[in-house]
């Protein structure tokens, strides 16, 4: 299978890889160097939804896979005092049925947040920072992949090792500064619209 793999990758004329840690691997596996080109986001759509009770803490994922890193916000939330420790609101890409959530039902959930977390440990590219930022709201993601290339650490959101301990600082830090929130948010919706919007992506595709 990896054989016929590498040889379908190497009959290719052009390829194409999602973000720099992703053209890492596909230089190491395949003896090829792809072009670097991200997605995007439709900021038309993932946009802020006005909400005075933004106050949730967001977590995207499965807290079943090891790899997404639920584990490293569950030992986070130990190093918070109870009285102000946070709930954490997790949230599945798919719903009790089945089915996959719509843009609509997502963007009300990064409407009502104050924080989206990120912490898998092993990621390819990770849309989940670009439409938090397009809904103004800041990120805490750890350094992997697609994370280090999306998020300005310190002035879209914060980028951390797998360390829980981290983690919890970083969090502490918006809960004790809503406004820092606030304007963390602001600048990562410049920043999505600056660099991230699927226009953009289209075009750099085009050339």
């Amino acid at each position: 299978r990896k054989r016929i793999d590498r040889q379908n990758v190497r009959a290719a004329s052009f390829t194409i890889a999602s973000c720099y840690h992703i053209r890492e691997r596909m230089i190491e596996a395949y003896d090829v160097y792809p072009n670097v080109i991200y997605c995007g986001v439709d900021e038309k759509i993932f946009r802020l939804i006005k909400n005075e009770d933004r106050d949730k803490f967001l977590y995207i994922g499965s807290p079943d896979v090891p790899e997404d890193g639920y584990d490293l916000v569950k030992s986070a939330l130990e190093y918070i005092p109870m009285s102000i420790r946070p709930k954490i609101h997790i949230i599945s890409w798919k719903k009790r049925n089945g089915e996959r959530l719509s843009e609509k039902e997502l963007l009300k959930i990064y409407s009502e947040s104050l924080v989206t977390l990120c912490t898998s440990r092993f990621e390819t590219f990770g849309l989940v920072p670009l439409e938090s930022m397009a809904c103004e709201v800041p990120v805490i993601a750890t350094k992997v992949s697609g994370h280090r290339e999306t998020i300005i650490d310190g002035t879209t959101g914060f980028l951390v090792d797998c360390d829980p301990k981290e983690i919890a600082e970083k969090i502490m830090i918006f809960l004790n500064n809503k406004e820092f929130s606030i304007k963390l948010g602001r600048n990562g919706r410049t920043w999505i619209e600056k660099k991230w919007t699927w226009k953009k992506k289209i075009n750099d595709l085009d050339n």
